[in-house]
């Protein structure tokens, strides 16, 4: 039992110094941020995707996220995709809101986290009552690698994971994103 209370001592105290310092980090990269003003802490960008042919998607999803520290960027955004088959006779728009969050951890890497509600029509899916629109709700975790390409440029690769995959979600596990922030 002694040997318990003293190791769980020992931790609290370890785990005290670890949170000083970040949030010590935190206040520092703060104060730096104030010395920004909020238009250069404003972040613009987003992701596309063009393919044509039988079969016919396009996406776009623009976003803007603000800089808290010069390591954590949060923002929203809005998705809409078309999709057209000539081989299966049907479209359908598919949209919605996105909220997100990214830190870098170490180096050019970073975890990411978002929340996506997307529209769908009823007609994709033979077991929904018919000419409605449904919402899905994704939750995606993962990581990725940012690759500058100017002071606030970058394009972004990311493997992610949704934590709500299901029938109706229209990605599958694992999820590759491209992207850019500027």
């Amino acid at each position: 039992m002694k040997k318990v209370i003293l190791f769980s001592i020992l931790l609290l105290i370890s785990i005290s110094g670890s949170t000083q310092d970040f949030i010590q980090d935190i206040n520092q990269n703060n104060d730096d941020q104030r010395k920004m003003n909020f238009r250069d802490r404003l972040v613009y960008g987003g992701g596309f995707g063009l393919q044509f042919g039988t079969y016919t998607n396009v996406e776009i999803s623009p976003l803007v996220g603000l800089k808290i520290t010069e390591d954590w960027i949060a923002g929203g955004g809005f998705s809409y995709q078309f999709i057209s088959s000539r081989s299966q006779d049907f479209s359908t728009s598919i949209y919605g809101p996105r909220i997100f969050t990214n830190y870098m951890l170490i180096g050019d890497f970073f975890i990411h986290l978002e929340y996506e509600g997307l529209s769908l029509e009823s007609d994709l899916f033979s077991y929904i009552s018919k000419n409605e629109r449904f919402w899905v709700q994704s939750y995606l975790v993962g990581g990725g690698y940012r690759m500058k390409i100017s002071h606030n440029g970058s394009v972004n690769i990311m493997l992610l994971y949704n934590l709500n995959e299901s029938i109706y979600s229209p990605y599958s596990n694992p999820v590759i994103r491209v992207g850019f922030y500027l």
